[in-house]
């Protein structure tokens, strides 16, 4: 398995220096390898973890809140949408996979395999705004630092 420190994911996702801490201070991301305490000791991430930090990134970027990116992360391991970001999962080799935050209204999220039969209208339920994030292509491009 392969493991990564916090300054492994700042240089691969091009984090700034203590972005890493942070995320995991607003309890975004628990390393799931080693989540040690006390000082001198070293929090170690997995693959998984990886892509959960670039998807956060990505929705940082799209301007969505910590709190509700928060909020996700909280609903998508209650519902156990959090193997949808485990790059070993069998949906990585066989479909797309893309991540809809609603901006307003509930549910705050929800994951679509991408297909003709999925239109953009379905998904959005008549919402009027939504940021969508293609899971597949960000676990695509993180493969080289994954296998």
């Amino acid at each position: 398995m392969r493991e990564f420190t916090k300054k492994h994911l700042e240089e691969i996702l091009g984090l700034k220096r203590g972005t890493v801490d942070h995320y995991y201070r607003e309890e975004l991301v628990k390393p799931e390898i080693d989540d040690p305490t006390g000082r001198g000791t070293r929090r170690r991430y997995s693959a998984r973890n990886l892509i959960e930090f670039a998807m956060i990134r990505e929705l940082v970027a799209s301007g969505i809140p910590i709190k509700k990116i928060k909020q996700l992360f909280v609903e998508a391991r209650k519902l156990g949408a959090v193997e949808w970001f485990d790059p070993n999962a069998e949906w990585l080799k066989k479909s797309r996979v893309l991540l809809v935050v609603f901006r307003q209204g509930e549910p705050v999220f929800e994951f679509n395999w991408r297909s003709d039969a999925v239109t953009l209208d379905r998904v959005m339920k008549g919402r009027t705004s939504a940021t969508i994030i293609d899971v597949s292509a960000i676990a695509g491009q993180l493969k080289e630092f994954i296998t």
